[in-house]
């Protein structure tokens, strides 16, 4: 029973995304009136003329001469600061979008950004390029880095019972992952991945209770999330990370399983949204957990959406990434995984079949490690699942 407990059921929560994300009823932007059209097919290109880099530079000089008239006890340059504050409210009525926010929206003016295996000085030019461009769509924002030393602070502070697994975590990537949906679940407000420009502002979703991009062939992507703080889905996903902390055949399922995309898809697959209460209108209303689908939204490769410019850094990937590619290039030739129907949910499932494949095969290899880990003697910690 334990043993099922341990690792069958992360597997089977897992497998039963891949299986049944396709046939569930998504609540995809655009659906049940949100004001929005369907996955942003009617959403025209931003102004030309509007370059959100050059907004983002002049805030940070603004910024800068605040900072330092504050240590030096001086004064702003008020022309300078006017200017820049006349030219963003120009620019954000230009590329203003989507419908009118309630009055008060769950989702915080937040954007956290994570960097745990480097210093900020040592990410690439168009990465910084990337920030700029959020920085100036989202003038009255706030921005938050977290580095190792922040992190760990932050676990220290509001998760200690968490802190131990977090630095256990065989790959960064995985600690990043993992920050994240702290971060999210502790203060709210928006995940963006580094190599994420902004071509619009994000502020009309901060009307939902959380939302995040699709993933194909199934899931979503976990490099941007949105989410009010203490939201019942972050909790699920950080009460699961330690249940799912499982090798799972070789790094790129591992990541992807124990705290990546599909660990927050396979969770998403199964939440029901709950009824929240509303303290301005004082009634109740039901979560809005919404998916950013559309192929023209996918966040893959060097690619250009309605909202970023994905500079396709992928730069979690292991060796392994390329067997699990060439495998679902093979796969895809089978009739049977949906190789030769066409159409974008069928012939999708090559990708599914090939994780699968190798999650059948990582299992069958953990089970005989277990027996004879069992044979010998071997005993297994309790592990809590709070499915």
């Amino acid at each position: 029973m334990l043993l099922i407990r341990q690792h069958v059921v992360p597997l089977l929560t897992i497998a039963n995304c891949f299986l049944t994300w396709n046939l569930r009823d998504i609540n995809f932007v655009g659906k049940n009136g949100d004001g929005f059209g369907l996955d942003l097919i009617n959403l025209e290109e931003p102004n030309p003329e509007v370059d959100p880099k050059e907004l983002g530079i002049w805030r940070e000089k603004v910024e800068r001469m605040e900072k330092e008239a504050k240590l030096w006890d001086g004064k702003v340059n008020i022309t300078e600061k006017r200017l820049y504050q006349t030219a963003s409210k120009k620019a954000l009525e230009t590329l203003a979008w989507g419908p009118p926010l309630p009055d008060s929206p769950p989702i915080p003016k937040t954007i956290h950004y994570i960097l745990i295996d480097r210093p900020l000085d040592d990410i690439p030019e168009e990465w910084r390029e990337a920030r700029l461009s959020c920085l100036g769509l989202h003038p009255d924002w706030e921005f938050k880095f977290w580095d190792r030393d922040a992190a760990e602070s932050f676990f220290e502070r509001e998760h200690p019972w968490f802190l131990d697994e977090w630095r256990g975590y065989k790959y960064p990537i995985q600690r990043a992952d993992a920050l994240r949906y702290f971060v999210l679940y502790s203060y709210g407000g928006v995940y963006l991945d580094m190599d994420l420009a902004c071509r619009r502002s994000l502020d009309p979703f901060r009307r939902f209770d959380f939302l995040s991009p699709a993933a194909h062939p199934v899931g979503v992507s976990n490099g941007f999330m949105m989410s009010p703080p203490r939201a019942p889905l972050l909790n699920r996903l950080i009460q699961n990370l330690t249940p799912f902390n499982h090798f799972y055949f070789s790094a790129y399922p591992t990541v992807m399983f124990s705290t990546g995309c599909m660990f927050l898809s396979a969770h998403l697959n199964i939440f029901r949204p709950t009824l929240l209460f509303d303290p301005v209108t004082g009634s109740t209303r039901r979560e809005q957990i919404k998916v950013l689908g559309g192929v023209r939204n996918k966040l893959s490769g060097r690619v250009t959406t309605p909202l970023f410019r994905h500079l396709g850094a992928s730069s979690w990937h292991q060796d392994d990434a390329r067997v699990y590619s060439n495998l679902g290039k093979f796969l895809k030739k089978v009739p049977i995984f949906g190789g030769s129907t066409g159409g974008e949910i069928a012939g999708a499932g090559w990708l599914s079949a090939a994780l699968l494949v190798a999650t059948a095969i990582g299992f069958g290899i953990w089970w005989r490690r277990l027996r004879k880990r069992k044979a010998k003697g071997g005993k297994w910690a309790a592990t809590k699942l709070p499915l």
